[in-house]
């Protein structure tokens, strides 16, 4: 109960609502039938599931999604099952380096990668926007986020245990794109009322 009363749960549920918001903006933007996703830490896919179950009848969906945890696998498929989307959805169990790797004759109108990268290391991190760079189509999206310090860290990371976390703000997240294929894209950083979630949306 106290956990659901943070500004960091709060900030949660708002990134999903933001998340949810630009997934449908780029999904009509694309403007056409057919829509590629490529959904990365499936696990965190709530977002993508419950868009491609609101829009499934206005679309022709092919989601391919990545985690390479299994317990994730199957909280995502479950998903997928309440709203009625799980023949739309190709999974992959995984390292996502391994899926780029394995698919990289595949490309997606949209990527998806919210809650990963708050635990990935800069030269990992633009490591993995070139990879996401090169598998998108021409003007295809890409829609990630990042944590940012805030007031309750210490209790995030000491209390909720998520020690890893890696925290970086609308500079910090600037400079990984700067360092990436992504540098000449059009790109937009987007914080939740909270102001502790930031989500980022790179245009190719």
């Amino acid at each position: 109960y106290f956990w659901q009363k943070t500004n960091n749960a709060k900030a949660l549920r708002n990134r999903l609502k933001l998340v949810k918001k630009e997934l449908e903006k780029a999904i009509h933007l694309k403007n056409k039938k057919e829509i590629r996703i490529l959904n990365l830490a499936a696990g965190t896919n709530r977002g993508v599931v419950e868009v491609v179950g609101i829009h499934k009848d206005k679309f022709d969906f092919e989601v391919f999604a990545v985690d390479k945890s299994e317990l994730a696998i199957e909280d995502a498929k479950k998903l997928t099952l309440i709203f009625d989307v799980a023949h739309l959805f190709n999974f992959h169990n995984g390292k996502i380096s391994d899926f780029f790797n394995k698919n990289n004759n595949i490309n997606f109108d949209i990527i998806e990668m919210v809650g990963f990268l708050d635990y990935v290391e800069d030269k990992k991190a633009i490591d993995l926007f070139n990879k996401i760079y090169s598998a998108l189509t021409d003007r295809g999206i890409f829609i990630t986020g990042n944590i940012k310090d805030n007031s309750e860290r210490r209790f995030a990371t000491e209390v909720v245990s998520w020690p890893n976390l890696i925290f970086r703000n609308e500079s910090d997240l600037i400079k990984l794109i700067m360092n990436s294929k992504f540098k000449s894209s059009e790109v937009e950083i987007i914080y939740e009322p909270q102001n502790i979630h930031g989500v980022m949306v790179c245009k190719k």
